[in-house]
């Protein structure tokens, strides 16, 4: 399945699905905190309540079909999205589904030599809210590039009212910024 090139956020969202695919119905070990509760979720609750949140969307509309078609099969008893996606009557949405499930990789002994490596599957508590970070992020740090240049672009016309109106956004940027690189464990340089 081909990337959307004009998609920066492309690799980030596949993964995103292919967590959300691939083990949206396993239970997360530890409560998670929404809104000051502690609540027991799914993977899959997790995504997608982390992605609506913040009302994050792709430029992929099959990214976006997926994510809702799963969002309204949350706590279907006995849904599995894996085999509902692979079998999907939309070609593009099996195919993609496939490549993302397939992905994985045959590690050869050499990695073993110093202890086991652990699988995916081993640590999504500290992989999914990762995955869902890195998306945002990287989301954040795109918009605040797209803004940087639209203040150049609105300084060379001199249009005043319309650089007051980029500054206060880019401000909240990266106010975004500092708190999403603070839960991603990064340093912020903006």
């Amino acid at each position: 399945m081909p990337l959307i090139a004009s998609n920066p956020l492309e690799p980030e969202e596949r993964e995103v699905l292919r967590f959300l695919i691939k083990y949206g119905d396993q239970m997360l070990s530890g409560p998670v905190t929404i809104d000051g509760e502690e609540k027991s979720m799914s993977v899959g609750e997790y995504i997608v309540h982390g992605l609506n949140a913040d009302d994050v969307r792709s430029q992929n509309p099959l990214h976006n079909q997926i994510i809702e078609e799963y969002e309204a099969h949350l706590g279907t008893p006995g849904f599995m999205a894996n085999r509902y996606f692979v079998s999907h009557p939309d070609p593009a949405v099996s195919g993609l589904v496939t490549d993302l499930i397939a992905r994985e990789y045959q590690l050869s002994r050499i990695h073993n030599k110093y202890g086991p490596v652990k699988k995916d599957e081993e640590m999504l508590d500290d992989l999914v809210p990762r995955v869902v970070t890195e998306l945002k992020w990287k989301m954040v740090k795109v918009r605040m590039d797209q803004v940087r240049q639209q203040l150049k672009e609105a300084q060379e016309q001199g249009n005043h009212e319309k650089l007051m109106e980029l500054i206060q956004e880019m401000t909240v940027l990266q106010q975004a910024f500092k708190f999403i690189s603070h839960q991603h464990g990064e340093r912020t340089i903006i």
